[in-house]
């Protein structure tokens, strides 16, 4: 649980988590937690869209609460925001930012590569890093990609449950990949 669903490479940056956002967030969730089953249905689920520039200070927030290291940077996050070659998605319910996931497409290759998918503390356990993922599925099947490659840290099991339980196949090691030592395990599903 303390554990960011995640799939991430190496890059550097800073950021500081916003109070308001966290505290947003946490009351969204908390009225869904607490309300009884029959409001609880009319409660609208989180929402998942293609992320905009004026999410960047959230989207930095949540980078900057999702990972010690390894971090996107402000500079790089914009350009992803604008590249013709990623898709970066948010979820969110109202103002709360709850997660985002990033795909990153390279001319002449037919897969996909899943960057990263980070879900807010305060989110987790409530289905957001499946759903980010599936539409992350769906905007590497939308560009014709034959499927999805991604690493991952091998201490995060969160993550490795996730992507398991979707069918992702485990086919390597790649030592030493991340900033703090920790190796990635890569991962791979190809579409049917």
């Amino acid at each position: 649980e303390g554990m960011p669903v995640s799939a991430r490479s190496t890059s550097n940056g800073e950021g500081a988590r916003s109070i308001v956002a966290q505290c947003a967030c946490r009351r969204l969730w908390r009225q869904g937690q607490n309300a009884p089953l029959r409001s609880r249905s009319r409660m609208k689920p989180p929402r998942i869209r293609r992320a905009r520039p004026d999410d960047l200070s959230r989207l930095l927030q949540l980078e900057a609460a999702s990972f010690q290291g390894d971090r996107l940077s402000r500079r790089q996050m914009q350009h992803h925001l604008q590249s013709s070659s990623a898709d970066l998605l948010v979820s969110e319910i109202g103002p709360a930012l709850l997660g985002y996931g990033l795909n990153f497409y390279r001319c002449n290759s037919g897969w996909a590569r899943l960057y990263s998918i980070a879900v807010a503390a305060e989110a987790r356990g409530q289905g957001i890093g499946l759903k980010l993922l599936r539409a992350m599925e769906a905007a590497a099947r939308e560009r014709a990609c034959t499927g999805l490659r991604l690493e991952v840290r091998r201490d995060n099991q969160a993550a490795i449950a996730l992507y398991e339980s979707q069918g992702y196949k485990r086919i390597g090691t790649i030592t030493g990949y991340y900033e703090d030592g920790m190796d990635a395990w890569r991962y791979t599903k190809r579409w049917p």
